[in-house]
């Protein structure tokens, strides 16, 4: 999951900058007023793009335009509220983590999104938890041990995850039902999110399940993982 740090905000404070390692980040945040989270590809002042969060409403402020969105309950003036942004393949999007269903999804022209700030937008202070990415150790190829099964997942890793890919952090083989099928995916340890790609968009799912090594079934020979990122057995 990463480091996770708690710090809070104040109108007219000097905005703090926090460099990223991926496309996407997550967070938690309570306040009395709205909340607002900046993303720029410098850290300056002059944000690319800010989501602010309000207790019915958000919006996303560009610099040109101005979407909002209204919906009861968003943030919370006395429990924290964990909400995620993503910004792959020049789409930002926005929502909370219980649903995976986007608050905000926009196309945007600037995509090499490099830094994040956060800041009370109006009023009191804001309370934020933000999670940051683990540092990533050179890890060698490991013979698996035992078998695989697939284990009910949530927002830590079960022991023994088989790693599936690498994107600025290691990622592992989930799978979820999506639109009828039960479909491969990835879990993004830095965001405790579980993300399935289909039709040119991320799908975050909260119902999922883990590839994991287990002791019950042999597998003799090593494991690689394919285009698909299902586990196979290496042929001699």
């Amino acid at each position: 999951m990463g480091d996770l740090i708690e710090f809070s905000t104040w109108p007219r404070q000097q905005n703090i900058f926090h460099k990223l390692t991926s496309g996407a980040i997550a967070f938690s945040v309570k306040g009395e007023t709205h909340a607002a989270v900046g993303l720029a590809k410098n850290p300056s002042a002059d944000c690319e793009y800010w989501v602010i969060i309000g207790h019915n409403e958000c919006w996303l402020n560009s610099g040109k335009r101005t979407n909002h969105i209204g919906n009861n309950s968003i943030l919370c003036s006395q429990v924290f509220t964990k909400f995620w942004i993503s910004w792959d393949n020049s789409v930002l999007k926005f929502g909370r983590t219980h649903d995976g269903i986007p608050l905000i999804r926009t196309e945007i022209t600037v995509s090499d999104i490099q830094y994040v700030t956060f800041s009370a937008y109006n009023g009191g202070a804001v309370h934020w938890k933000l999670y940051l990415p683990p540092k990533i150790e050179r890890l060698l190829p490991k013979k698996v041990q035992g078998g695989l099964e697939w284990i009910k997942g949530d927002n830590i890793l079960p022991n023994g995850a088989l790693i599936g890919g690498y994107e600025k952090e290691m990622l592992y083989i989930i799978r979820a039902e999506h639109e009828g099928s039960l479909t491969p995916g990835k879990f993004v340890p830095s965001l405790g999110l579980a993300i399935i790609s289909w039709g040119d968009e991320a799908h975050v799912k909260s119902d999922f399940e883990v590839s994991s090594c287990c002791v019950r079934f042999g597998l003799p020979r090593y494991a690689h993982v394919n285009r698909i990122g299902l586990l196979l057995p290496f042929e001699n």
